[in-house]
């Protein structure tokens, strides 16, 4: 019996050891990813602008169509790359930094009650935030992706009303996003 619970103690420690490293791995690539630009397609970037827009005006019919848009995976997984990256970089704006998990928690539920249109809870909206600002990849992600596909566009909709200055229009302060996604700054 003490053979068994060596083994399971090894075991064990090589199951904490492996987690730590992949944790470690996912971190590295996480800060190589912030440090550096990306190329945002003249193709995609219009459907991005469409989607988000009909999330702006909260027109569920325009947002379908604008989804539907998005035919092939390789086009809706840039479109939706992007708007993650512009959900991130207007949280950082507007908390200066990035958020913590209370201001994540009232985001939430100011979102899910504001957006109510598109149907989302403030757990749904808590959890999409929590793991778009940690840059969890889509692998990892425990929403569904079509929430994951919804809630990039609302959410980045409704970020770029909200955050936007006071004689800014959202489309511009966009455009001031992805520049600063394609320069690879916060």
């Amino acid at each position: 019996m003490v053979i068994l619970d060596v083994a399971e103690v090894v075991v064990q420690v090589a199951l904490w050891v492996l987690s730590g490293l992949l944790f470690w791995q996912w971190m590295q690539e996480r800060q190589r990813r912030r440090r550096r630009g990306v190329r945002i397609s003249r193709r995609i970037e219009p459907l991005v602008r469409n989607t988000i827009y009909a999330a702006v005006v909260r027109d569920p019919a325009k947002l379908t169509k604008a989804l539907a848009e998005l035919v092939d995976d390789e086009k809706a997984s840039k479109a939706v790359d992007i708007a993650l990256r512009v959900v991130v970089r207007v949280l950082w704006d507007a908390h200066r930094g990035e958020p913590n998990e209370p201001e994540l928690r009232i985001l939430a539920d100011d979102i899910a009650a504001v957006e109510s249109w598109a149907q989302l809870t403030p757990e749904q909206v808590f959890t999409f935030l929590t793991e778009t600002t940690a840059e969890v990849p889509y692998a990892m992600r425990t929403l569904p992706p079509e929430d994951t596909i919804l809630m990039a566009f609302v959410v980045a909709g409704h970020l770029l009303s909200v955050h936007r200055s006071a004689d800014d229009r959202w489309w511009d302060y966009l455009d001031r996003v992805e520049r600063r996604i394609e320069a690879g700054h916060r």
